[in-house]
């Protein structure tokens, strides 16, 4: 239940609550709230914050909830006990966001398995003390363009010891992007069971890269969207990952790499990893500037994987042009842009302005 204007919903629920006979207390999925309500005036668009009319009843029987705009901050205080069926919880676009009450209301979750937090800023009330929360069950953690400070602040009182996917999508300030190794080594080591990562805005300077990193040791899927600003960041990973003739224990499980948006790295580097790296089965580059893109390096590195996804925004015609329908890839050599973006999916988390390009596969 969403609308333009909050009225809608506060007449919605309160039906649904209310009414006699209303199924309501029977719902497993529950997806409401306004992101924001924008009214014009004199001809000028004006933001108001969303009203908080509507009293909220949590249905007992509900396994997923969704709340959208300040409905979050009505709905932390609707838990007077309990709700040991809720299995997903999903905070999006909430500003003021208050930190202790989100706490109250995930240690009142004991069986909680997802948590996403989603273009949210959280804020402390000054007289509340946090507390530590421990949520067993949590497998699935997502924080969805999310400042540093946020994310920390979540991090110093929660406690996930069974988690195994991490989404950390930061949010995007250029005048201040700084060296994100430290706080994401230390999410990674309080979380050695993680399988699953995606990382997006995540600057780390060349040396962080080996501490960032090591203690990741249980990781099979690595997505990196939008991570590197500097030319040797990247490379950084993928020397510590492939050296001359050590034998390495980087990452030892990582199965399926996932490279969006590089703009520095080749094909050169992709096969000198892939060499070095036999238990990778699974590798996708999107939105590469097909500039560094080499023919030679693609047959080599399709014959070494199970499965090859390649995605450039230009490419002039090559010797790959009659493999294209091969079933372990997607490859297109061609010098005509395509419709549509030509960074790769997400784009409202893209960190870079859209090329003349298209999308090629």
């Amino acid at each position: 239940m969403s609308a333009f204007q909050p009225e809608p919903v506060d007449q919605m629920v309160q039906v649904m609550m209310m009414e006699s006979g209303s199924t309501y207390h029977q719902l497993r999925r529950l997806d409401t709230g306004c992101p924001i309500w924008v009214s014009a005036t004199h001809g000028q668009l004006r933001r108001v914050s969303e009203r908080l009319e509507c009293p909220v009843v949590v249905p007992p029987r509900l396994q997923e909830l969704s709340l959208r705009g300040r409905r979050s901050r009505n709905w932390v205080t609707a838990f007077p006990e309990p709700l040991g069926g809720l299995k997903s919880l999903c905070l999006v676009k909430n500003p003021g966001l208050v930190l202790s009450d989100v706490l109250n209301v995930l240690a009142k979750l004991p069986n909680l398995e997802t948590l996403v937090i989603q273009d949210c800023a959280t804020q402390q009330a000054p007289a509340a003390a946090l507390s530590t929360v421990t949520l067993p069950n949590l497998t699935t953690l997502q924080y969805i363009a999310l400042s540093d400070k946020s994310i920390a602040s979540m991090q110093q009182s929660l406690l996930s010891p069974n988690l195994t996917s991490l989404k950390v999508w930061y949010d995007y300030d250029i005048t201040n992007w700084p060296d994100r190794a430290r706080p994401l080594g230390a999410l990674l080591q309080a979380n050695p069971r993680l399988e699953s990562l995606d990382l997006c805005g995540c600057v780390i300077e060349q040396p962080g890269w080996g501490d960032t990193f090591g203690e990741a040791r249980s990781l099979k899927y690595l997505r990196l969207l939008s991570c590197e600003s500097e030319n040797n960041n990247l490379k950084a990973l993928l020397e510590l990952a492939a050296g001359e003739g050590v034998e390495q224990d980087f990452l030892p499980h990582l199965e399926h790499l996932v490279l969006d948006n590089v703009f520095h790295l080749t094909t050169k580097d992709i096969r000198r990893m892939v060499t070095h790296r036999p238990v990778l089965r699974f590798l996708e580059l999107r939105g590469w500037d097909g500039s560094n893109v080499a023919d030679d390096d693609v047959q080599f590195i399709r014959q070494s994987v199970e499965c090859l996804v390649l995605e450039t925004f230009y490419k002039e015609p090559g010797a790959l042009e009659e493999h294209e329908h091969e079933e372990n890839e997607e490859w297109s050599s061609t010098g005509t842009p395509s419709e549509g973006s030509w960074l790769s999916g997400d784009e409202e988390q893209c960190l870079r302005p859209a090329g003349r390009g298209g999308a090629g596969r």
